[in-house]
């Protein structure tokens, strides 16, 4: 009988076993799926969910420690969080009991064995804290994972875990999480942090995702300013109490909206505004230069327009920002007395480049 050459028969064997492997297929665009697979096998993890989860409960297999693990990633806990995303990601139902007791704080034996490989050399007084914030992690990626699959049996341990949690991180994440099971109770906490007009990321964060729970876009990004950021917060007050507590929320229109961030608000390109904007685009290395090389022209005969945009408490931050930086190059001296008013401004970007521009500009002069 004919021997089959060897390189048809590893392809067979290759094929056979991918075949017997087939990855479940993800219920939400992923694009860090291939190599989050790609770690676990090199890992020895089964792609079927029984095996993932027997991983989280249990370890690394016995049979795979002696012959040594990938030296990359460094961290093996890297390695249960993949395992974690990928149950979310392809929306394994099974996976449901176990990722609610780590968002209990019950860590699987397996998961804090590894755990304890990672960190088992550092010292004694070190040790708590750094298995601490892989807990942590851990458990901001159940919820992820919960909301995923969408499951409401871990309504009450996710609603919990946020409001005994100072990080506002799981306020968010566990708020969309509720969302996605379809409920409103992460509303309160979304709306307090939506009020803390000074954290802009944040603040921008809670904004962005009552867009994904209601569909209501008001517009805030992190460029939003305090002073409009107050205006809109208050409007958002209106609607959580005279509509927002009883909002019903639907689990597929969140999965819907997830995948269509909210647009922000049209700006005309050719207007100052909108130039000064796309000069500090750094996705647009073509406009960004045309937009400067504009402004080089112009900023020394557009000093009233620039200031004026410089001070306007309500225009967006990058700019204002930009302006700031047009009105020091067209008219350094002039620049001088806007700027020093500038480095009192509520915004904390905004006092901070009033600064800089002027150390800029005093360096410049005394040359």
């Amino acid at each position: 009988m004919a021997r089959l050459p060897l390189l048809f028969v590893l392809m067979l064997v290759t094929t056979m076993a991918t075949a017997a492997t087939q990855w479940p297929r993800p219920i939400v665009p992923d694009p860090e799926i291939d190599t989050r697979r790609e770690m676990l096998m090199r890992h020895g993890i089964n792609p079927e969910p029984t095996d993932l989860l027997k991983f989280l409960r249990t370890g690394f297999r016995e049979s795979a420690l002696p012959r040594g693990l990938p030296s990359e990633p460094m961290l093996k806990s890297t390695v249960t969080n993949a395992a974690i995303v990928e149950l979310g990601v392809t929306g394994q139902e099974a996976a449901v009991p176990l990722l609610i007791e780590i968002v209990q704080g019950k860590i699987p034996s397996g998961v804090e064995r590894i755990a304890m490989r990672d960190f088992e050399s550092f010292p004694i007084q070190e040790l708590d804290a750094q298995l601490d914030r892989m807990y942590q992690m851990l458990i901001i990626n159940a919820i992820v994972a919960l909301g995923l699959i969408g499951d409401p049996t871990a309504e009450e341990a996710i609603l919990d875990r946020i409001t005994r949690e100072s990080d506002t991180g799981f306020a968010l994440r566990g708020s969309l999480a509720l969302g996605q099971m379809g409920s409103n109770k992460g509303f309160p906490h979304l709306y307090r942090i939506a009020r803390n007009v000074e954290d802009r990321n944040e603040s921008a964060e809670a904004f962005r995702l009552f867009f994904v729970l209601t569909g209501r876009n008001y517009g805030v990004t992190p460029n939003t300013s305090i002073e409009r950021r107050r205006q809109i917060v208050k409007e958002l007050g209106d609607w959580y109490l005279s509509q927002g507590k009883t909002f019903q929320v639907q689990r597929s229109d969140v999965m819907r909206r997830m995948r269509n961030p909210p647009r922000a608000a049209p700006i005309d390109t050719s207007s100052l505004r909108g130039i000064l904007r796309k000069s500090r685009d750094l996705a647009d290395f073509d406009g960004r230069l045309a937009a400067r090389r504009h402004m080089s022209r112009v900023a020394s005969d557009s000093f009233d327009e620039l200031r004026s945009i410089s001070e306007d408490t309500l225009e967006d931050l990058d700019i204002r920002r930009s302006a700031m930086f047009w009105l020091a190059s067209g008219d350094p001296r002039g620049a001088r007395r806007p700027l020093r008013r500038l480095r009192n401004d509520e915004n904390q970007v905004i006092a901070e480049t009033a600064q800089q521009l002027l150390r800029d500009i005093d360096r410049d002069l005394a040359q």
